[in-house]
């Protein structure tokens, strides 16, 4: 992946004394994140298989800057951007069959912070006197600048309730594994006088837990606002 990624990127900048049309974008915008996990989350593990799970999301952002590197109706775009993502898990549990029946119930909301490094893709089909329509996709590669996992637990029965509070800051390299790698889609309208309204979809593909026994990837739906020069 790593190998296949570098040769991208170099096709990217080498098609520029190529490119019929260079044209540079910065974008920003709001991301809806969250994260799918076989465990809730990165530290709480789902021990019992009739727990019920549930998969929440957050707000991210992300801002950055593109080269539009242009051959008639296709649009190669390498950027470079900063952006947000993570997500929220919830379980709940209630074992009312023993002897001293009881329940817990846990959360943990994970934010990451990432130097993100895309390339994609696009095919443009001209609107006649308004601009453009775009669509496409193509692989990014994050790389991990800071991190926070703000988790809880409440344990209670018969006799005795307790609650507990973690915040953390996970670590690359021993908690979360970096770079991680993943695919984009994206879609959206240019119009002639430069300004720009997209939305994307992006999926890691990379497990972001370095703990074998957890298989936690990052997921993220983006909007976008965007001007082109």
């Amino acid at each position: 992946m790593k190998n296949l990624l570098f040769v991208l990127f170099l096709s990217a900048w080498v098609g520029v004394s190529q490119a019929q049309s260079l044209n540079f974008e910065v974008r920003a915008g709001v991301d809806g994140v969250n994260m799918s996990s076989n465990n809730n989350g990165l530290y709480q593990a789902k021990n019992l298989s009739w727990q019920t799970q549930l998969v929440h999301n957050l707000t991210g952002y992300h801002a950055g800057a593109f080269a539009d590197i242009k051959w008639g109706w296709f649009t190669l775009q390498p950027g470079i951007s900063y952006t947000v993502k993570g997500g929220k898990n919830e379980i709940y549990y209630v074992n009312i069959s023993s002897a001293n029946p009881y329940s817990y119930h846990g959360t943990e909301e994970l934010m990451v912070d990432y130097l993100e490094l895309p390339l994609n893709f696009l095919v443009n089909i001209p609107i006649h006197g308004e601009g453009k329509i775009f669509f496409g996709g193509g692989p990014y590669v994050d790389f991990g600048l800071a991190a926070t996992d703000n988790n809880t637990l409440d344990q209670t029965n018969l006799t005795y309730s307790t609650e507990t509070h973690n915040n953390l800051s996970p670590q690359f390299g021993t908690d979360l594994k970096n770079p991680s790698y993943g695919f984009n889609t994206l879609g959206g309208i240019t119009f002639n006088y430069g300004f720009q309204l997209s939305v994307g979809y992006g999926v890691a593909l990379t497990n972001l837990s370095t703990n074998n026994s957890t298989d936690a990837k990052l997921r993220s739906f983006s909007i976008s606002l965007g001007y082109c020069f």
